[in-house]
């Protein structure tokens, strides 16, 4: 018999992005806020130089929503990695943030078959200043 160390697959790195700039969720952005979104599952590097057909992952459901205080003023569920917020702009004001609810990411293995990706639920959120 012979013994080999396993490692599990790395979980993905979330990436907000608009226009192409990668999103500063510290210092937020300013009213109104971006035209549109792109959320992104990155997979990690030597994982994907490894197995690059075993790390294609992608967003496949998200949810983003205009808040201001403990109140939603408007809901968007995306499916797909791309939303566009133009009708956000209209409602945003300095103080309001962007909440982003990540539901589902998916991983295509080497086989061409979907698995979701268990990451929990996870919430970023960016400030409108």
């Amino acid at each position: 018999t012979q013994v080999f160390g396993v490692r599990m697959i790395p979980k993905p790195e979330i990436r907000i992005t608009s226009r192409g700039e990668v999103v500063n969720e510290k210092q937020g952005m300013k009213v109104p806020g971006p035209r549109t979104l792109e959320v992104r599952a990155i997979a990690d590097e030597s994982f994907k130089a490894f197995l690059p057909k075993d790390a294609r992952y992608k967003v496949a459901q998200w949810e983003v929503s205009l808040a201001r205080g403990s109140n939603a003023i408007k809901i968007k569920k995306v499916k797909g990695q791309e939303v566009n917020l133009s009708d956000f702009a209209a409602l945003a004001s300095p103080g309001d943030r962007l909440v982003i609810e990540i539901k589902k990411i998916e991983r295509r293995n080497f086989k061409d078959e979907i698995e979701t990706v268990k990451m929990g639920t996870i919430v970023r959120t960016i400030p409108l200043n």
